[in-house]
Formats: C-alpha cells, sequence, structure tokens
C-alpha cells in the first residue's frame, strides 16, 4: 500500500503541469487537458489520507512493540530529524524552481501568473510538501496525549465496519466546516485545526484498524463493495469537478461535500482491503519501493520541477512528457535511497567489525 501510495504521489505531481485549473504550479505545459484535473483531484482524494492512515497503524504497531517510550524516540528519529534537515535545502530548491519558471515562462503571462505562491524574497522558508511531515508530529503528539488520558481506546477498538463508517462521518464534518471538497495543501507554520483534523481521522482509524487485525483480513472481503460505492460517490461529485474549472463558480453543495468524504473514504477501505487480500505476500520490487517510500516521498518534488521545466519547450504529447517525468523522479528517488542505504550500512560495518575485535579483558 505504501509503495503503491507513493508512486500515485509522484505521477499527481508530474501531472500538475497539465492541469487546466489554476493551482499555483510552477510550471504550466501547453498540453494541458480538462481530464488531468480530474486524474489529480481522485489521487489526492486517497493519497495523503493513506499516507496517515499507515502512520496511525503503523503508530500503534510501534507502541505494542516498544512502548511509548519507543514510539516518541521513532516520531524524533523518523519524522522530526528528516524535517529538520530537509526543510531548509528543499524549501530553497522549491523556490529557485519556482523563480526558475517565472524567468522561462515570462513571456506567457497567464502561465507566469499562475506561479506567484512561492517567492525567495517573501518567504525563504516555507513547507511545501513537507507539511505532511509537519502535520504527523501534530496528530502523533495529540494521539499520544489522548491514548494516554484514555485506555480504553487501545483496549476496546471499534470493529471496522464501525471504523469505515465513522471515517466518513467525520470526514463529512471537516469537509463541511471547510466548505471545499478536499482541504488545502498548507504552507503555513502555524497549524490549520481543520486541516489537522481532517487527516487525524485517517490517522486514527489507522490506529484502530491496527488494534484489530484479525478483524482487518474478514473486511477486505468488503473489497468490492467498497470500491463499488467510491464509484457512486464519485459520479456525484463529477458535476461538481466539472463547475469548478468554470472561473467564478460557486462554493460546491452539501451533496457534493458529503459524498467527497465518502468518497475517500470509501477508495481507502477498498485500497486497504485490496492489499490485504492480494498484496500480502512479499515482492523484493514492492519491498524496495516500499523501502523508499518516506526517503523518496521527501526528495522527489524539486527533481519533478526540474524535469517539468526541462519539457516544457518539447512539443510532446503530454502523456509522454508526464510519464518521463514521472520515471525520472521514480528512478532518481529509488537510486538515491539504495545509496544512501548501502553508504549507511557500510559505514556501521568497520565500526561493528572493529567492536568485534576488540580483546575482552581477562576475567580470571
Amino acid at each position: 500500500m505504501r509503495a503503491g501510495t507513493i508512486c500515485v504521489v509522484i505521477v499527481a505531481h508530474a501531472l500538475l503541469a497539465f492541469m487546466v485549473t489554476p493551482v499555483g504550479w510552477a510550471v504550466q505545459d501547453d498540453a494541458r487537458h480538462v481530464g488531468v484535473d480530474a486524474a489529480v483531484w481522485i489521487v489526492r482524494a486517497f493519497a495523503m489520507p493513506s499516507f496517515f492512515w499507515l502512520a496511525g497503524y503503523l503508530g500503534r504497531a510501534t507502541v505494542s512493540r516498544v512502548g511509548w517510550r519507543g514510539f516518541v524516540r521513532e516520531r524524533l528519529g523518523r519524522v522530526a530529524l528528516p524535517l529538520l534537515v530537509a526543510l531548509v535545502p528543499v524549501s530553497l530548491a522549491l523556490n529557485r524552481l519556482w523563480d526558475l519558471a517565472r524567468e522561462h515562462q515570462g513571456g506567457r503571462a497567464a502561465a507566469a501568473a499562475q506561479a506567484p505562491r512561492l517567492h525567495a524574497s517573501e518567504l525563504p522558508v516555507t513547507l511545501g510538501h513537507l507539511w505532511f511531515l509537519y502535520y504527523l508530529l501534530i496528530i502523533s503528539g495529540v494521539a499520544l496525549a489522548v491514548v494516554l488520558l484514555w485506555r480504553r481506546l487501545v483496549t476496546r477498538p471499534l470493529r471496522p465496519r464501525a471504523l469505515t463508517g465513522l471515517a466518513v462521518a467525520l470526514t463529512a464534518v471537516a469537509v463541511l466546516a471547510d466548505g471545499k471538497l478536499q482541504p488545502d495543501t498548507p504552507l503555513s507554520f502555524l497549524p490549520e485545526p481543520l486541516i489537522a483534523a481532517h487527516f487525524g481521522v485517517f490517522f486514527a482509524w489507522g490506529w484502530w484498524a491496527e488494534a484489530r487485525g484479525d478483524d482487518l483480513a474478514r473486511e477486505a472481503r468488503q473489497t468490492w463493495v467498497h470500491a463499488a460505492c467510491a464509484c457512486a460517490l464519485l459520479a456525484i461529485v463529477i458535476p461538481a469537478l466539472r463547475r469548478s474549472v468554470v472561473p467564478g463558480a460557486g462554493a460546491p453543495g452539501v451533496l457534493a461535500l458529503v459524498a467527497s468524504a465518502g468518497f475517500t473514504c470509501t477508495v481507502l477501505a477498498s485500497l486497504v482491503g485490496a492489499c490485504t487480500r492480494w498484496l500480502s505476500r512479499p515482492r523484493p520490487a514492492i519491498r524496495l519501493v516500499s523501502d523508499a517510500a518516506f526517503w523518496a516521498y521527501v526528495v522527489h518534488l524539486p527533481v519533478v520541477v526540474l524535469l517539468q521545466l526541462a519539457c516544457a519547450d518539447l512539443a510532446w504529447p503530454g502523456p509522454l512528457e508526464a510519464a518521463l517525468v514521472s520515471a525520472g523522479a521514480l528512478a532518481f528517488s529509488l537510486l538515491t535511497f539504495v545509496g544512501a542505504r548501502t553508504g549507511w550500512r557500510a559505514a556501521r560495518r568497520p565500526a561493528a567489525g572493529r567492536s568485534s575485535r576488540t580483546p575482552r579483558a581477562d576475567s580470571r
């Protein structure tokens, strides 16, 4: 599930240059199509919720394995430290790429106007796509406090079907309060409560799902039911999506907002079920992408924008350009991950060897 999610996230970022709807992206390619807007919306509907679901699922597994202190150490080492290390370099890289995009597209006023979000002179450090790490730390801290205060969340978890229904209800509340089909990407360091609440629902869902691991397999039998519900709910949302492309379109209706929340939850439930039923056996290629998912998420975005800039003047079909950008960013992420992992292991091996050759003190 983690491997598939990071792949579709990279593809979605590669597709942003081909959207008709202005979203403030750095590059606007000439080969734009409204179908890309729908594809990106669908990916955004489940990709980041899936990451938060996995974070909650693995978070409770960590608590069960090493306790609360181990959970805190794991979050600090695997989330807080990468955020601190990557924040400034990634932010400066994205700022510079946004500036290059404005210079490159300066002759096209409409395109240049769509890339004003990141200004190096006004906002030297921005969260960018690393908002996920930032909000994951916040939600993990809240989860730790809540569970420590209310142990019943661990000892008496809800059943899977109740979890899905509760997730739909809570997500609908968050979406209705926000008034948008999907939450915006938060770039500010000041946490936005509605966005935190929205993704906190999926973190809690994953947390509870891990607590009932045996029932998860039984719930996987409902995979096709969840998928059918997702298709029906998407049909309700599509008219609102089509209206959103029109300038000056009003806010989506209540039915579309609720359907959007239900679509996110049912797609996520079907993904969990599909992975439980058909991808439970280890596969080396999937394992590599899964292991590299966190690394790929952190490093891929500047590469995506750089490749989009390189392809912007090519008179190639949009799908071919998007495929090249996606493949290039994924290949870069995997190669650098393998190189970093190999170097890390090599650096640790001599130290372990020296310690094993150290003569022991005479115990006689």
